[in-house]
């Protein structure tokens, strides 16, 4: 802060103005300052109330070196996701402003940082056609046409001028999307396409325990489902999805276990930016590496309570949970893990101590279970000498087996 004060003095002599991420706030800016808000809002906001411009470039929303498409297709970038329909909905007005607040905010800005971008085709991939999006959001977000309409319009027109200019765009947005939802048998996965009339060739390959193998192909139309049973025996399945239409491949790995599609609880709210539902942690899949926001939970709190609710008792053998250790990224694997189960005579409490940073965490468990309390603990505060020494860390969760 006192350095700030320094060199906003040594502007403002010069008859320059300062302006700076919303860090600056810390310890108090000089009335002329600007600040650029890119932890969130919030920043924006503060700096708003006080008298500050502000430019509003949230991470959530405005960092283009994030991943854009949820499939394996996808150049290597830093983490995170931000697709298309996230760029559009972006406004940096916030509800939370009062009107006054909203005249000091000069607009929004995307980022787009390199240290994963080794060509100029990789960059203008990650800029297009999200800086489109955001173009067409912040000139006129009052009468901005729907994200369906927008997206219409871009595949039809800007699309074919992008190819004509040889520009190297994105095109995950025409992928098959796949929704997932719980289904009483497990999971329910709905393939969707931009096209009506699409059909989706499905090759599905599974092993059971016993060693056989096995591989079947079926055929579903446009918005039609496929259920995948929690109670099949097999470790793994492998599935192939075929567009008709467009022609994109997109493979899933699917690890079935007692757990799939059953009911999870927070009972410590996920940060928002990293809440991509309790159903990523029992979808049977497991996050992927290099990390992308999607296929994880994130906390930024140093304890995480979770609540685990089964259809009916089962007996399980063992909990399997999977963590990231990402130190440069301030995320950090827990320290301890506790188990609770309250049901029948036979109560059940466990902890497990995590001290050297592993990434997946066995317990027992050995009897029948309805309902599973997970309480999960990290550093209070990230010690000196490590990376982000002073915060508190991120607590990452991806899939919670039952076995």
């Amino acid at each position: 802060s006192d350095f700030i004060r320094q060199l906003d003095e040594f502007l403002t002599s010069k008859g320059k103005k300062l302006i700076g991420w919303d860090e600056i706030l810390e310890g108090g800016l000089s009335s002329n300052a600007a600040v650029m808000s890119w932890r969130g809002f919030e920043g924006g906001i503060e700096a708003s109330r006080q008298g500050h411009e502000v430019v509003m470039t949230p991470g959530s929303h405005c960092y283009f070196d994030h991943y854009q498409g949820k499939t394996k297709e996808e150049p290597l970038a830093i983490g995170g996701y931000t697709p298309l329909s996230k760029v559009y909905e972006f406004s940096p007005i916030s509800p939370n402003m009062s009107a006054t607040q909203a005249t000091f905010v000069l607009g929004g800005q995307a980022n787009l940082w390199t240290e994963y971008i080794d060509s100029f085709d990789k960059l203008m991939y990650m800029a297009y056609p999200r800086a489109i999006a955001l173009s067409q959001t912040l000139w006129n977000p009052a009468k901005k046409p729907s994200f369906e309409t927008f997206e219409q319009l871009l595949i039809e027109n800007h699309y074919p001028i992008l190819d004509e200019l040889k520009i190297n765009f994105s095109r995950s947005n025409l992928l098959p999307q796949q929704h997932w939802s719980s289904h009483k048998q497990g999971l329910k996965v709905n393939f969707s396409s931009k096209k009506e009339n699409d059909l989706f060739h499905l090759t599905i390959s599974q092993s059971s325990d016993s060693g056989k193998k096995f591989t079947k192909e079926i055929m579903l139309q446009n918005k039609q489902d496929l259920i995948i049973d929690r109670e099949l025996d097999s470790p793994e399945l492998l599935v192939n999805v075929h567009s008709e239409h467009y022609g994109f491949e997109q493979q899933i790995n699917i690890m079935p276990h007692k757990a799939l599609g059953e009911t999870v609880h927070f009972l410590t709210a996920p940060n928002k930016q990293y809440d991509s539902g309790t159903l990523t942690l029992v979808n049977g899949q497991k996050g992927g590496r290099p990390w992308k926001g999607h296929e994880w939970v994130g906390f930024d709190t140093s304890t995480v309570a979770l609540h685990i609710t089964l259809q009916k008792k089962r007996r399980i053998k063992e909990l399997d949970i999977s963590f990231l250790n990402e130190p440069g990224s301030w995320i950090y694997s827990p320290k301890k893990i506790q188990l609770l189960n309250r049901d029948g005579r036979k109560k059940l409490d466990k902890t497990v101590s995590n001290e050297n940073g592993q990434e997946r965490i066995k317990i027992e468990v050995n009897r029948k279970v309805k309902n599973i309390y997970l309480y999960i603990s990290n550093w209070e505060e990230i010690p000196e000498g490590n990376p982000g020494a002073g915060h508190v860390p991120w607590t990452f969760i991806d899939e919670i087996f039952l076995h």
